[in-house]
């Protein structure tokens, strides 16, 4: 919260809810409401009602009335300038494409402890992600460089991804591949955020920087994938759903090999998968992807 207050860009409100907190977020909410007055809006819940992330972001986005939203986790701090310099290049690609195309301005970020103390330079780097492939729809789905607290999306795109729930595992991700398939994604190679890693993050690390590490920790992958090959084949199912009738065919062929590759596992799907270009930014995840991923068909 300090960290918003200290942006050069003043024009703001900031939308909240609590979901079923057993801590003291209401009540430290409340003390912000005081302090800030209208400029924080906080969605009621009296009945302290778990919707769980997913549908604790629909609520919210849900309440959002600008033309503009800042997606913000609560652990992580906003850089100086943050606030302009999105606001600058989104409003430049209005300039060029139009409101009605659905917009994402994204970047990298600095990633700390609890302490704030610098554990990487670069997400992007630390992760393996590669953000030039942000218009590619294929790996969008299968490598998501978008980090939540560093969007800003318009109108238009807000539009068409709300609600998250008809199919997105995680909000930057299912709004990511929105803008990919449907507008376009911005990402500033700039850090915009301090992105605060610590003991209760939803997101997973890294498990392996290197083919030793592969080989060395190559039980604990098999487990990850699986878990990572269902997540987003189950959102490449839901977007399909949603959007089967007017995304790209391209699109809608890659979701499918997706969803095939976590049914079945064969060698047929994993070579349509490269020709379609369906693999992850990092070479080393492709292969883990390729050559160790066993699905519960495999097993069999």
């Amino acid at each position: 919260m300090e960290s918003v207050i200290a942006q050069d860009f003043t024009d703001w409100r900031i939308v909240t809810r609590d979901d079923g907190s057993v801590d003291d977020t209401a009540v430290m909410m409340a003390i912000w409401r005081e302090r800030l007055g209208q400029r924080v809006l906080i969605i009621e819940n009296a009945e302290n009602k778990n919707l769980g992330m997913i549908g604790n972001y629909d609520a919210v986005l849900g309440a959002c009335s600008a033309e503009r939203i800042m997606l913000g986790d609560p652990d992580d701090v906003w850089l100086p300038g943050k606030m302009s310099m999105t606001l600058h290049t989104l409003n430049s690609m209005e300039r060029v494409f139009g409101t009605t195309c659905p917009l994402v301005i994204c970047s990298d970020a600095k990633v700390v402890d609890e302490r704030q103390n610098t554990l990487h330079t670069s997400f992007w780097k630390r992760m393996r992600l590669k953000p030039a492939t942000v218009s590619d729809f294929s790996r969008v789905m299968m490598d998501n460089p978008v980090l939540t607290s560093t969007m800003l999306v318009n109108r238009a795109l807000l539009v068409r991804a709300v609600p998250l729930s008809d199919g997105g595992i995680c909000p930057d991700w299912w709004i990511a591949l929105v803008a990919c398939a449907f507008g376009k994604i911005v990402a500033l190679s700039e850090k915009t955020i301090l992105y605060r890693r610590h003991d209760d993050n939803d997101s997973e690390e890294p498990v392996a920087s290197s083919i030793i590490g592969v080989a060395l920790r190559i039980g604990v992958l098999r487990k990850r994938f699986v878990r990572l090959i269902a997540r987003s084949s189950g959102q490449a199912a839901g977007f399909k759903r949603r959007f089967g009738g007017v995304a790209e065919q391209a699109n809608i062929d890659a979701t499918n090999l997706l969803v095939d590759f976590a049914k079945t596992g064969r060698i047929s799907v994993r070579i349509k998968m490269l020709v379609s270009r369906v693999w992850f930014g990092s070479l080393l995840k492709t292969i883990v992807l390729l050559l160790i991923y066993r699905s519960s068909v495999d097993k069999r």
